[in-house]
């Protein structure tokens, strides 16, 4: 699809973005809040309009949005008898209010499972070894190397349980060695090919050279179990899609606690590699798109939900605490550490951006 790819990406992502904020949006106007601002990215105001008592706009730095309620910044101009502000709704209103972003960014992942799970079937694991993921710059990468790729041998050794992809990469000492693998092949629609229920492959041999990482030799992919798709009914595939989020968040909390311990390295992808990624889903079809973006949803609401200051998780902490103890931390307090969160977080952000466009 070429820059249409990239195009039909970046608005996949704003979409999510959107959904996040309207869910903040909707549910505050539900609890009778004053909403001053519903902003989609950051920065200098590229274009805004008013509408009754919001204002609506986009920035000129596309790292995320925001939705500003009356009140949330004790340190702001406002009424402070007034019923409708922040600080004098509710403590569950204000609690439903910041959850509902990462709520609407579950719901907006199970219907899309919804659609992609009767329609394409539920996934079924196989014993084969597919790459899930191809690390930018790695030798995987230079290769040629595709998720969606199949690997059937390493140097014409077959893979097995006991002897998997990741082994015979270690015992190469730094070689080049051959991959074997079977690629899909897709139609003019961008779609697989399938024929009497099996996807067509084509068969291509890779020469990769594993690069030396901290004493393990590794190519830079993820793999995991192949799988096909098979259709089991309308009421399994949305039982399947309503699950699905949960299995997804317990494995990216697991990932997340492997980095705090020191067992994985951090692999941190800014909007340029992500919309990059999901470009590549676009070329492989719609379900890969789908699939992918769903999952992009799954993991914004969670990453939103995380225990951090500035997040809609660190918020959450300090509202639990006042419900458990029904006594409101002092407003000041809570924003200056929500302020200290909100710029280490925007500084790490650009450090990101700036790998993704220079470094890559």
């Amino acid at each position: 699809m070429g820059a249409l790819g990239y195009l039909v990406a970046f608005l996949a992502i704003v979409s999510l973005i959107i959904v996040h904020e309207w869910g903040h949006f909707q549910v505050a106007r539900w609890c009778r809040m004053r909403v001053e601002r519903f902003s989609i990215f950051f920065g200098p105001v590229l274009w805004s309009h008013k509408r009754k008592d919001t204002i609506y706009q986009i920035g000129s730095v596309p790292l995320g949005g925001f939705v500003q309620i009356t009140g949330m910044n004790p340190a702001e101009e406002f009424d402070r008898s007034d019923p409708r502000v922040y600080p004098n709704r509710p403590v569950w209103q204000r609690l439903l209010t910041i959850f509902a972003g990462p709520g609407a960014n579950y719901l907006t992942a199970v219907l899309i499972g919804v659609f992609v799970f009767s329609y394409y079937g539920l996934p079924v694991p196989t014993d084969e070894t597919e790459i899930q993921g191809v690390l930018a710059g790695k030798p995987a990468a230079k290769a040629g190397l595709q998720a969606g790729d199949v690997v059937v041998s390493v140097d014409g050794q077959p893979l097995t349980k006991e002897i998997p992809m990741t082994d015979r990469i270690k015992a190469s000492a730094g070689k080049s060695v051959t991959l074997r693998v079977q690629r899909p092949v897709l139609g003019t629609s961008g779609q697989p090919i399938v024929v009497d229920g099996k996807p067509q492959r084509t068969t291509l041999d890779l020469p990769v050279t594993p690069e030396n990482d901290g004493g393990t030799f590794r190519i830079g992919v993820q793999i995991g179990a192949g799988q096909r798709f098979e259709r089991k009914g309308f009421g399994n595939a949305v039982a399947f899609a309503v699950r699905w989020p949960y299995e997804f968040s317990k494995q990216n909390l697991k990932a997340i606690g492997e980095l705090l311990s020191g067992k994985q390295k951090p692999e941190v992808s800014g909007p340029v590699r992500i919309t990059a990624e999901i470009k590549k889903s676009i070329d492989r079809g719609l379900q890969s798109a789908l699939l992918i973006i769903m999952n992009l949803s799954i993991y914004l609401g969670l990453f939103n939900l995380l225990p951090v200051p500035a997040l809609d998780g660190g918020r959450l902490v300090f509202l639990g605490f006042e419900l458990i103890s029904r006594r409101r931390v002092n407003q000041r307090v809570e924003a200056s550490v929500h302020m200290v969160g909100f710029v280490a977080l925007f500084l790490l952000m650009i450090v990101v951006l700036f790998k993704d466009i220079f470094i890559g």
